[in-house]
């Protein structure tokens, strides 16, 4: 039996390594194939809809707010600041008062006035009681002139009793239309009283301030007590349906936008609101 030399050992030795090599090698080159597939088999994706729209390119830029067509209340008369009915920031109404003047002349005129209708409607009261009595002596001045007419037609009285019962009717008549005259004159002085309380009363409304129309408070530029003259600016209105932003801006950045352009506002401070 023959035996394999040395050479043929060393042989087969270098061929069994080299198959050895080339299966691990296989191995590790299927492991990789199959770990890369599913890694790529477990990549996820979000997927969204397009849909055409507006794209806003935001400029960031501080400014001052302002309500459209601002205006100044002035005072119509002298006075002095009685009242304010309004602060800084309410919203007001049309025909709502804001503010009253007082002025000490109308005050004294206004008392004046009030103790003449006292008075007025006293006298009233009494003349319409004259009227009444008067009317009362005239009927009983008829009715002795009927019975003394009966009488001298039956010749139980004189002439002169008739002529002097015709008399007394014709003085009980004449205090009559006296006394009407006179509630006529009460009647005149009363009306007069009610012209002058018109007048006290559109005095008065010139010294309440009143908004043409709703708005918000701006500002007050009086304070109670102060005195004022006619046309003293009392406070500063604006209109609550238009703001208007008011920007310092670059000439770059003017470029960028055009006035009565639509803004989003976000006040500053701890309470600000967009």
């Amino acid at each position: 039996m023959a035996q394999a030399t040395l050479p043929d050992k060393n042989r087969f030795l270098w061929i069994g390594w080299i198959g050895l090599i080339a299966a691990l090698g296989g191995v590790v080159f299927w492991g990789y194939r199959q770990w890369s597939d599913a890694e790529s088999s477990s990549v996820s994706v979000q997927v969204s809809t397009v849909s055409q729209g507006t794209v806003e390119d935001p400029i960031t830029q501080t400014g001052i707010v302002k309500l459209g067509q601002q205006r100044t209340l002035e005072s119509l008369s002298e006075g002095r600041v009685q009242e304010i009915y309004v602060k800084k920031g309410d919203r007001i109404t049309t025909g709502q008062v804001l503010l009253l003047l007082q002025d000490d002349t109308w005050e004294t005129a206004r008392l004046r006035h009030s103790l003449d209708v006292q008075k007025q409607d006293i006298e009233l009261t009494q003349q319409r009681q004259v009227i009444v009595m008067a009317e009362a002596q005239l009927e009983d001045a008829k009715a002795k002139l009927a019975d003394d007419e009966e009488l001298f037609e039956q010749d139980y009285i004189a002439k002169d009793e008739v002529e002097r019962s015709q008399q007394l009717v014709r003085n009980a008549r004449a205090e009559v239309r006296s006394a009407q005259l006179q509630l006529e004159q009460v009647l005149l002085d009363t009306r007069a009283l009610d012209i002058q309380a018109q007048e006290l009363q559109q005095e008065l409304e010139s010294k309440q301030i009143q908004p043409p129309g709703p708005a918000i408070i701006l500002d007050l530029l009086v304070q109670n007590g102060a005195v004022v003259d006619t046309g003293s600016k009392l406070m500063v209105l604006g209109e609550p349906s238009r703001e208007l932003i008011y920007l310092k801006l670059s000439p770059l950045r003017a470029q960028q936008v055009r006035p009565l352009q639509l803004a989003r506002v976000k006040p500053l401070g701890p309470e600000a609101v967009t």
